[in-house]
């Protein structure tokens, strides 16, 4: 005998799967592998800074610490300071910019809200085209905070 609720908890369970997809896609932009407790890259014992900044928050978000470009182990790493903090936001992402964010220049999604972390300069990228690196809402399309990048 046919269960006429059958269809209809077919349907409410795909669209329970359905949401529950959709939101897991949301905690983290596609590509980036790094789980939200990875500090990033190892920054070696041959580590050369060549710029640091500081973060300055950007419409009413809260940002605190610094970063800075190293040269280490043949690559080169933007590492987030030990006192870096951020207001929380649905996606947030670190990128670089000359004159504002650059879209192409995308690092990976923030790791965490606070603490030391490094992300590798990605392949195709040249360090030197760069003078700023954003915290940036990818879901908002807004800025976050910048650093302005000065040589050490």
């Amino acid at each position: 005998m046919l269960d006429p609720n059958a269809s209809r908890r077919a349907v409410v369970q795909g669209l329970c799967l359905t949401a529950f997809l959709g939101l897991a896609s949301c905690a983290r932009p596609q590509g980036d592998q790094a789980s939200p407790t990875t500090p990033g890259p190892v920054i070696g014992p041959d580590a050369l800074v060549t710029a640091r900044g500081r973060f300055v928050g950007a419409n009413g978000f809260a940002m605190r610490g610094g970063v800075e470009i190293v040269r280490t182990g043949g690559r080169w790493l933007i590492a987030l300071s030990e006192d870096f903090g951020a207001d929380a936001s649905p996606s947030p992402i670190l990128t670089l910019g000359a004159t504002g964010y650059d879209p192409a220049a995308v690092l990976g999604a923030l790791r965490s809200q606070s603490g030391a972390q490094t992300y590798a300069l990605p392949d195709g990228l040249d360090i030197g085209d760069y003078i700023q690196v954003w915290l940036w809402c990818r879901s908002q399309d807004r800025a976050l905070g910048v650093a302005e990048l000065q040589l050490s």
